[in-house]
C-alpha cells in the first residue's frame, strides 16, 4: 500500500508473510528508489492506528532532504553535527546563561529584541505573559535588563513601550504656588 502523508512523505507499506508484521519504506527527497524505516510489529488495530500516526508525523530533514525526522526539530542530527563539524570551536556562540553551544542551523538560538542571543530553553525559562494576552509574551533580557515583546514562537515582534513619568514640581522653601 501506498501512503503519503501531511508532510507530503511517501511512504510504502507491505505486509510480510508472517501476519501482523509491516515492513516500512520512505521515498527520501533525493533518491527515487526507497529507504528502509523499519518493521512494525502491530498484531490488533490499535498497534497499527500507533504506526500510521507515526507515519503521518514524520518528515524529511529540509537539509539532507533524505532522513526522516519525527520529533520536534526540522533538521536530523547528521546534518546538525556536519554543520557543527564545518565550524572552528571558538566560532560557535555559546548562550551567556547557561553556556550551552547555540546552533541557528537546528533552532536552538534565539535573539532577543534587543540584539542579544540566548538558547532556546533560556528564552523559555524568561517567557511571562504580557497583560494576560494568551499568544504575546515579554522576556526580560538578563544581560541589558530591556524587556521585548515575543509572539507565541518566541519570535521578538517589538519592545515594551516604558511609560513616561511626568516630574511633579517641588515647592521652594515650604511655600506652594
Amino acid at each position: 500500500m501506498n501512503y503519503t502523508n501531511k508532510h507530503d512523505v511517501r511512504f510504502k507499506v507491505m505486509e510480510t508473510t508472517v501476519s501482523g508484521f509491516y515492513t516500512v519504506k520512505y521515498y527520501s527527497g533525493v533518491s527515487k528508489w526507497p529507504r528502509v524505516l523499519k518493521r512494525f510489529h502491530c498484531p490488533d488495530d490499535e498497534t497499527r492506528r500507533e504506526m500510521f500516526y507515526i507515519l503521518n508525523n514524520s518528515w524529511l530533514c529540509t537539509l539532507c532532504k533524505e532522513a526522516l525526522i519525527s520529533d520536534s526539530r526540522s533538521i536530523c542530527k547528521s546534518c546538525v553535527t556536519l554543520a557543527s563539524s564545518n565550524v572552528q570551536d571558538e566560532q560557535i556562540a555559546e548562550c551567556p546563561v547557561c553556556y550551552e553551544k547555540m546552533f541557528r542551523v537546528d533552532s536552538t538560538k534565539r535573539t532577543l529584541a534587543c540584539g542579544h542571543e540566548l538558547c532556546i530553553g533560556c528564552t523559555r525559562r524568561l517567557t511571562r505573559s504580557y497583560l494576560g494576552q494568551i499568544s504575546t509574551y515579554t522576556i526580560r533580557c538578563p544581560l541589558c535588563r530591556s524587556d521585548g515583546l515575543y509572539n507565541h514562537a518566541l519570535v521578538a515582534i517589538g519592545t515594551v513601550p516604558v511609560p513616561i513619568e511626568i516630574p511633579v514640581p517641588v515647592p521652594l522653601n515650604g511655600t506652594s504656588g
